[in-house]
């Protein structure tokens, strides 16, 4: 006896089909023919109803085996284990450093990509009380058939999750781990501001933004040639 799988993916939310098939060579039949043949399933040693075309769709995990027998003796049992742990996609995000309203490019990879996926989209908005984040889907983010989605105009240093889906009805996986973009966006402000300043004059320059150190750089009327100021 032979136990096939149409594939040995994890069948989260959908279904996996088994075949099993009887070498006539095998058995005590002289007949080459497989009409005729019963064929007996088990998931975790307990017995489904008998079928006789030896083709059944499941989308349990267990371990499952079957045999075939058209007479005395029966075939040899085979087992296969189909798992029905809930999977967690990998979310990827291109670039992951930016400049303020430039694109950036989600990818959401599942273990054992297949047709059928769906994909779902979301911000990770942080909850300072909880110490948490809860997850706000992003627009046009629900049920995505790409496993891509670009972000236009990003601002702001913002995390991401992603989960995929498929089936009917539909079976969900766990969230991503989150990713974040980072924003190096950054503000000179110059005082006096005033177009025009003396070599006797002092001038006052002020970085603004999410960061604790800074660096100025200084750089030549033709801007080919730049020096570090220490700040």
């Amino acid at each position: 006896t032979e136990l096939r799988a149409d594939r040995t993916g994890d069948p989260v939310g959908g279904s996996v089909t088994l075949t099993c098939s009887v070498n006539p060579s095998s058995s005590s039949s002289s007949s080459s023919s497989s009409s005729g043949w019963k064929y007996y399933w088990y998931r975790d040693g307990k017995s489904f109803q008998p079928v006789t075309n030896g083709q059944i769709s499941v989308s349990e995990g267990g371990l499952y085996s079957c045999r075939g027998g058209r007479g005395e003796p029966w075939s040899d049992s085979v087992t296969l284990t189909v798992s029905d742990n809930k999977p967690r996609p990998v979310l990827t995000v291109s670039p992951s450093w930016l400049s303020p309203g430039a694109s950036v490019t989600l990818n959401c990879q599942v273990e054992h990509p297949s047709a059928g996926w769906s994909f779902y989209w979301y911000k990770a908005v942080p909850d300072l009380s909880e110490k948490s984040s809860s997850y706000e889907l992003l627009p046009d983010g629900s049920g995505t058939a790409q496993d891509s989605y670009i972000i236009h105009g990003q601002t702001h240093t913002a995390g991401y999750v992603c989960r995929a889906g498929r089936g009917d009805p539909e079976y969900h996986t766990d969230h991503s781990q989150p990713k974040f973009v980072w924003s190096a966006a950054a503000s000179l402000t110059v005082s006096p501001d005033r177009v025009q300043h003396f070599t006797s004059d002092s001038v006052s320059l002020t970085c603004e933004g999410n960061f604790t150190e800074w660096r100025v750089r200084k750089f030549s009327e033709d801007a080919s040639k730049y020096s570090w100021l220490l700040v």
